[in-house]
């Protein structure tokens, strides 16, 4: 006798397996979200965006120098363009998991990552609201070449196409875990 076998023992078991694998993405998704705070931690480093995209808008003139009153009073100092975001540190700290501020869960089937730094919206999402200290000055015709109303947006944390592969191999690395050949 001549004939073809089909044996569903080894499919029915590599099934069973990514079954079972497909049933929690925590860790996957972890670590999709240590990889999207990374890249805002380089952006905030960075000071300058780029890279995935267009460079922010540089530093203002008012924050590089501020007006002496402010500089002697303590609330302002002269800045160097390259430190626009790393005045104090503290926002590129919120986006290293388990830092200050830092926001992070993963369950199963969803998962979050952030900031909660007070600064952040204003940073990510730019604001047309004039501070205090600008209006201050405006009121008062000080280096008006200085006022500028609010703050352009500079967004730091954002899912980036170029990186979707990684997230692709990501997912698939969990889900064929412990399937042979894989």
């Amino acid at each position: 006798m001549i004939a073809i076998e089909i044996d569903t023992s080894a499919p029915i078991s590599t099934l069973n397996i990514m079954a079972e694998n497909t049933g929690d993405f925590t860790e996957p998704i972890s670590e999709v979200l240590e990889s999207a705070l990374s890249d805002a931690r380089t952006e905030v480093e960075a000071s300058k965006g780029g890279l995935f995209g267009a460079a922010w808008n540089p530093m203002s003139r008012f924050t590089a120098d501020p007006p002496e009153l402010l500089q002697h009073l303590g609330v302002m100092h002269p800045r160097e363009p390259s430190t626009l975001l790393q005045d104090t540190g503290e926002l590129a700290a919120s986006l290293e998991r388990g830092g200050p501020n830092n926001i992070f869960t993963a369950t199963a089937m969803e998962g979050q990552a952030g900031t909660s730094d007070p600064a952040a919206a204003f940073v990510q999402e730019g604001t047309s609201r004039v501070f205090d200290v600008l209006h201050f000055f405006a009121s008062r015709g000080q280096r008006r070449e200085f006022i500028t109303p609010g703050i352009p947006a500079r967004p730091f944390l954002a899912w980036h196409p170029e990186r979707f592969e990684d997230y692709d191999r990501i997912f698939s690395s969990h889900v064929f875990s412990g399937v042979a050949g894989a």
